[in-house]
């Protein structure tokens, strides 16, 4: 499954959630205990069906919810209405900078975890925002999900790289990477073999993938 993630402006975001019917799901805290533990109550909201037939609800954590304004718990039913359905597919969001994309996702994305920590979150964004996107993920974390990339580390060799790709597959964690490394190991042809199982691991575990793109739009004419 895949979101794409674009910042334009925010008419965009409007039009784009108008043309997908309304979610049933709304910001419940009742899924969450009071210190903002999870919960096994599926009353509401809407349900993910997996290949096993298990089905689960998504809700944002209750410290998220208070913190969101109308047009972002919008746009968290829009993700998951587009994602967490019984036939999930895409989307994109595409709004303005500053009105709280980032925070939507984030929330999104830990609220997902929980409830599947099976599977792994792939962001693939411009490398010069990365930095910032780790620390709002800090910012804003309910639980310790490790974040995980290439650059603080220095993994440049194929072999390196697949050290990190190892610790995200077999933890609840998420991936950082930049669009041009993601494409290199995606399309490459594979010379080594530390290359080659690089791109088996991206390309084979089960995964969201979140695709940010930075557009700058100057006045319609």
């Amino acid at each position: 499954m895949r979101i794409h993630v674009q910042e334009n402006n925010e008419r965009s975001l409007r039009l784009i959630l108008k043309k997908v019917k309304r979610s049933k799901s709304h910001i419940h805290e009742h899924c969450y205990t009071k210190d903002g533990k999870p919960t096994d109550d599926h009353s509401d909201g809407l349900r993910f069906s997996e290949n096993d037939s298990s089905v689960t609800v998504i809700h944002a954590h209750p410290r998220h919810g208070r913190q969101m304004k109308p047009h972002q718990v919008e746009g968290f039913n829009f993700l998951v209405s587009n994602l967490v359905a019984d036939d999930p597919g895409g989307c994109i969001l595409a709004n303005a900078p500053g009105s709280g994309k980032t925070f939507m996702i984030i929330s999104f994305m830990q609220s997902f975890l929980t409830k599947h920590p099976e599977v792994r979150s792939l962001v693939v964004l411009p490398k010069s925002i990365l930095a910032t996107w780790k620390k709002e993920f800090l910012t804003w974390q309910v639980e310790d999900i490790p974040l995980y990339d290439f650059y603080s580390v220095k993994a440049d060799r194929p072999s390196q790289q697949l050290d990190v790709l190892k610790q995200w597959v077999v933890e609840k964690s998420i991936l950082f990477l930049g669009h041009t490394q993601f494409t290199a190991i995606v399309s490459g042809d594979g010379a080594s073999e530390a290359e080659l199982t690089c791109q088996e691991v991206l390309l084979k575990t089960r995964r969201f993938l979140f695709w940010m793109k930075i557009t700058l739009q100057g006045p319609s004419k």
